[in-house]
């Protein structure tokens, strides 16, 4: 039972920017929401752009942080060593990826008056809103590992080298210096 549920949280990480992306797309088609011919597409297009340019930079700036405290900490160097799926990577593949793919889209939506004739029009509205809204659950959930692993502490890994989460009763019996409150 305990297996199972682990297996369960594990594609829900894995798998909720994704699933999550695609049912706010199917509410927006279901609803007919599509904002391609607004006439504040284009400033819509102009503000993904900077904020996606700007996520992906800050990303790329975190990344050496936290992979240089690889060798200083024993919790970073112990969660990197357990990460046998590499699943830290591939979540900053998803992100960069969908962060890339957002810019393209809405690159190629400055032409879309050009493509106004095709099938493609009708459903580029809700591609771009499926990437955007990847991009950002994606970014969200990078970066909060990261931060988990810039703010840990290495006293969550025990002597046997094993990951050690403490309770807050034992964290105040520390802090009280083992007397009991």
């Amino acid at each position: 039972m305990i297996i199972m549920i682990g297996v369960c949280k594990y594609f829900v990480e894995k798998f909720y920017p994704i699933l999550l992306a695609l049912c706010i797309v199917l509410i927006m088609k279901y609803y007919d929401i599509n904002y391609i011919g607004d006439k504040n597409m284009d400033n819509a297009i102009e503000g993904v752009l900077t904020v996606s340019a700007l996520i992906i930079g800050f990303v790329g700036a975190v990344l050496p942080v936290v992979l240089s405290m690889k060798n200083d900490s024993k919790f970073v160097k112990y969660i990197f060593e357990k990460d046998k799926n590499k699943l830290f990577m591939k979540y900053m593949k998803i992100t960069l990826m969908s962060g890339l793919l957002t810019i393209t889209i809405s690159v190629s939506l400055y032409f879309r008056d050009d493509f106004s004739a095709t099938k493609l029009y009708n459903h580029i509205f809700f591609v771009w809103s499926f990437f955007i809204v990847l991009f950002m659950l994606s970014t969200y959930r990078c970066i909060n590992h990261m931060l988990n692993l810039i703010f840990s502490s290495d006293n969550e890994i025990g002597s046997k080298g094993d990951y050690v989460k403490k309770s807050k009763y034992e964290k105040l019996l520390e802090k009280n210096n083992g007397s009991d409150l």
